[in-house]
C-alpha cells in the first residue's frame, strides 16, 4: 500500500510504502503527485517511509520506468529526498547508493520522521 504521509511542510510530499504496493497504487498514489510538481516546475522534496514490503512484478516494473522518467529525463528537478526506515536493507541502500540519487539523499530512522520533514523543508 502506498499511502501520503500527513503533515508535511510546504513545498514537500511523503509517501509511507508499506505492505503489498500495486502497479496502480503507484501510479495514482505516488507518480501522479511527482508529476504534478515537475510541471509546476516545483524542486522535488519527497520524503519515502518504507516499511515490510511486497511488490507485485507489475509494480516493480512500474517503478523501473518511474525511476527512468523521474531520475534521469526529470534529474534536474529533484532536491532533497529522505528515506526513513528502521529496516537495514532501506538503511544501507540509501547510504551505499545515495551518490547516484538525483538530488541530495539522506537516511533516517522513523524515530526521526519529524528530523527528515525538517531536514527536507530545510534551505541549507
Amino acid at each position: 500500500m502506498i499511502e501520503a504521509v500527513p503533515d508535511m511542510p510546504q513545498g514537500t510530499i511523503g509517501f509511507k510504502a508499506s505492505g503489498e504496493i500495486t502497479a496502480e497504487e503507484l501510479e495514482k498514489e505516488a507518480l501522479a503527485p511527482l508529476r504534478a510538481k515537475v510541471e509546476a516546475r516545483e524542486p522535488l522534496r519527497v520524503l519515502t517511509l518504507v516499511d515490510h514490503l511486497h511488490e507485485d512484478p507489475r509494480a516493480i516494473w512500474e517503478s523501473l520506468k518511474a525511476d527512468a522518467e523521474f531520475g534521469l529525463l526529470k534529474r534536474g528537478s529533484w532536491y532533497r529526498i529522505a528515506v526513513v526506515s528502521d529496516l537495514g536493507w532501506a538503511q544501507r541502500l540509501s547510504k551505499m547508493f545515495g551518490w547516484a540519487a538525483p538530488g541530495e539523499l539522506r537516511a533516517f530512522e522513523e524515530s526521526e520522521l519529524e528530523a527528515a520533514k525538517a531536514w527536507l523543508a530545510s534551505e541549507g
